[in-house]
């Protein structure tokens, strides 16, 4: 069984860099951008955005509940306003608040299943909306924050809730408060009916009642700019999640041919001397084809996923880069390394790959790959790959598992064979 082996006193130039542990995600590093860590949104269970959704509005119900308590049993401040409004408020809080505490109550033992509760979320959304629009027809929608927070609900409920699921609350909002608003702006009902004038003499509101208004405002406001930025942070994170997508090999978690090569070209492009050079590695797992036919694709698939992990062990991450370029054929990017530093790369491999056993069903198997090395001596890309290629293609003809490395030598270097000093 012939292997990659030592050179004579080899001493290959290899800029040192930090390196790192030995797993794809690692290498994915190297990328410019990564997956975030799960966020708490995509863990949460149908049961959970419900409870969410039921834990943030009922302390709102409480709120105006307690608010409206106050101005009931003060007796100055019961002059200001309209008793019967108030208690339709009141009633409607009391019915939206006991709703949605029974709902929690039965979405709690259930928070750890997957199930899906299409009705009792449109429960949720409507109890929240209507009794939000309740409130809003009472004290009037453009004096009082309750506009706000229901935009703030609105975004919540995006978060928490399917499209569907909204556009229908949305849809129940609209039935049930625009005819009232038409009402209002026709003269047909008072603009704010839970108040008397006195609330607002000579148009602007009195202290009790301006207070109270801004102090739900600020709060209102606070969940929207909450709200807003956890938006956008979910935005960016998409971005984030699409870009990786788009430059790494899903299979393996290496980068993929498309990223290999605009960082080819970045690295083939950078001014020659100051002691840079550029190495290239083609990897091809030999006879990868019997062993899907022998031990099935899922084999097939671990076999990449752990020769992807070999591949990483040692590499200098972020300056190196491992992609998985084909099926079975794999490329390293080995940046201010020669090819003598590169042979130590493969070396290590080899011995990586000497001491990994196989077991699919019982019956055991070792990896070999086949390689072929470069080092840049100045050549375009194109034939900077077309000669790694030829290499390849030569380890192959010589009877596979092991690296042929070139230019350098008069003739490719086969594995074991003297390179020039």
């Amino acid at each position: 069984m012939s292997h990659v082996t030592p050179a004579g006193s080899m001493h290959g130039f290899r800029r040192p860099i930090k390196r790192h542990g030995a797993t794809p995600d690692v290498c994915a590093r190297a990328l410019p951008m990564q997956f975030s860590t799960e966020q708490f949104f995509d863990r949460l269970t149908p049961a959970d955005r419900g409870l969410i959704a039921c834990g943030l509005a009922i302390p709102c119900f409480l709120g105006y509940l307690g608010w409206h308590a106050f101005v009931l049993l003060d007796d100055e401040a019961r002059t200001l306003v309209r008793v019967g409004p108030m208690w339709v408020m009141q009633v409607s809080l009391l019915a939206g608040t006991a709703v949605l505490a029974s709902i929690a109550a039965w979405l709690w033992p259930r928070r750890r299943q997957p199930d899906r509760h299409p009705r009792i979320d449109i429960a949720i959304t409507n109890t929240i909306g209507l009794t939000m629009g309740t409130v809003l027809m009472m004290l009037g929608p453009f004096t009082t924050p309750t506009t706000l927070l229901i935009v703030g609900v609105l975004c919540n409920g995006m978060l928490l809730f399917n499209l569907r699921t909204m556009a229908i609350a949305t849809a129940v909002f609209i039935v049930g408060f625009v005819p009232l608003d038409v009402l209002k702006m026709v003269g047909r009902m008072p603009y704010a009916p839970a108040f008397t004038p006195r609330v607002f003499p000579g148009g602007d509101p009195v202290g009790w009642w301006s207070l109270a208004r801004d102090l739900s405002f600020y709060l209102g406001l606070a969940v929207c700019v909450v709200i807003v930025f956890f938006l956008f942070g979910q935005m960016e994170s998409l971005h984030r999640q699409l870009q990786k997508l788009s430059v790494t090999d899903v299979l393996t978690g290496l980068a993929n041919r498309r990223h290999f090569m605009a960082r080819l070209q970045t690295e083939a492009s950078r001014p020659a001397g100051l002691g840079h050079t550029l190495s290239v590695v083609l990897v091809d797992a030999d006879h990868f084809k019997r062993i899907n036919d022998s031990h099935g694709h899922h084999a097939g698939d671990e076999v990449l996923r752990v020769l992807a992990g070999m591949l990483c062990e040692d590499l200098r991450v972020p300056a190196d880069l491992a992609a998985r370029i084909g099926g079975e054929e794999f490329a390293l990017l080995l940046p201010d390394t020669d090819l003598r530093g590169a042979q130590r790369v493969c070396e290590r491999l080899q011995e990586r790959l000497r001491r990994r056993e196989f077991d699919f069903d019982g019956r055991r198997f070792q990896l070999t790959v086949s390689m072929g090395v470069v080092e840049r001596d100045g050549e375009d890309v194109p034939t900077l790959l077309r000669q790694a290629d030829r290499n390849l293609y030569q380890a192959k003809q010589a009877g596979r598992d092991r690296a042929v490395y070139g230019p350098g030598c008069a003739q490719p270097c086969e594995s074991g064979q003297e390179m020039p000093a």
